[in-house]
């Protein structure tokens, strides 16, 4: 490793890249651990002769950020340092990026992000977008009864100008913009999401706040727009499967170099009867409870069946309120103290204050 630490040390240069040889996985899964150790913000990519997909998937899972197979295409590692560089040079007036990830599929990441996006841009009174990164099973426009004429495809394809193309792209509902998902007969291909990140670099010049709606997967096209978040709000419920799967999650996240500090656990359905208490879930997830958020099924689907919200002057709605609050920065009015006594006392709506991004 002595070599490594002189390769990096180099004054004359700053190292922005290393490209780890996979012809013995070993040594190599070695090698990236180690870097992974001494240098968190260089990017690490995979290369080898050997494209077959345990030795791909073993890479990914060691840290790289991707993995080169012949013919070896030096574009795309140009490609990926810019846009890890746009990552880094976020300017001091460009919005806030915020994204919501589930532990599973079912954990009612849909709903809060809709609830949060109204919040926040009713909150600020600043412009908010929602962009559902969804791409297998978006729900907002279905859940908001939507037709919009256009979605992320449409921002991808129009990636170079899109700075000036918002009004059209973004469909306007209420207090906030959304960019729906693609239609079940859009296919997005592996090469246009390469463009993903100077859609979501352009929408954060545009709006003052920008939610994600991310899948219930770690995918490879979630990375870089998780490296460009301000805060990262995984949400699971409090069941046994759900928290282990939301420790999953926040281990798969912060070994592919997301910050443990953008991670904020949220627990939807707090007051379930089948819920874990609050010192027992921040030891099975790791991380501690960031926000507690009621449950309301029928609320929730009475909502859904109108095409709207919950009431505001519910507490399903307050607490949704006191989380859009904090994450415009202004401290919520609405805030609901928690239980003294008892066993609900475990889920307060409002949990102490994560620590600062950076």
């Amino acid at each position: 490793m002595g070599r490594i630490k002189t390769i990096a040390g180099s004054e004359l240069e700053p190292v922005a890249a290393f490209i780890v040889g996979f012809s013995e996985s070993e040594p190599a899964l070695q090698v990236v651990k180690r870097l992974q150790t001494l240098y968190e913000d260089v990017l690490i990519v995979g290369a080898g002769l050997d494209a077959s997909p345990e030795n791909i998937l073993a890479a990914m899972r060691s840290g790289t950020s991707d993995f080169l197979v012949p013919p070896f295409d030096m574009r795309f590692l140009h490609d990926a340092l810019a846009k890890r560089k746009a990552a880094w040079s976020k300017p001091a007036d460009q919005g806030q990026l915020s994204c919501i990830l589930p532990a599973k599929a079912g954990s009612g990441t849909s709903t809060m992000a809709l609830h949060l996006a109204s919040g926040v841009a009713r909150t600020s009174r600043k412009k908010t977008l929602l962009v559902d990164y969804d791409f297998h099973c978006g729900m907002a426009a279905f859940r908001l009864r939507l037709q919009p004429d256009f979605t992320f495809v449409d921002a991808l394809s129009r990636a170079g100008d899109i700075d000036d193309m918002w009004e059209k792209l973004a469909y306007r509902w209420k207090h906030f913009d959304v960019l729906a998902a693609p239609q079940q007969d859009e296919v997005i291909s592996g090469e246009a999401l390469r463009d993903a990140i100077p859609v979501f670099s352009s929408a954060l010049r545009a709006y003052a706040h920008v939610l994600v709606d991310l899948p219930p997967g770690a995918y490879s096209s979630c990375r870089d727009v998780l490296d460009l978040a301000d805060a990262a709000y995984v949400v699971s419920t409090p069941e046994m499967v759900s928290l282990h799967l939301a420790r999953r999650r926040v281990n798969e996240l912060v070994s592919r170099g997301i910050s443990e500090r953008k991670l904020r656990l949220v627990i939807s359905r707090a007051d379930s009867a089948r819920a874990v208490n609050a010192v027992d879930i921040a030891g099975v997830v790791g991380i501690p409870i960031y926000w507690s958020i009621p449950n309301n099924y029928a609320a929730v689907s009475e909502a859904a069946l109108n095409g709207a919200l919950v009431a505001d002057g519910s507490r399903l709605g307050r607490a949704y309120a006191a989380l859009a609050f904090n994450i415009a920065g202004v401290k919520s009015r609405t805030e609901t103290k928690p239980a003294r006594r008892g066993w609900k006392s475990f889920f307060p709506l409002q949990v102490a204050k994560a620590p600062s991004t950076g």
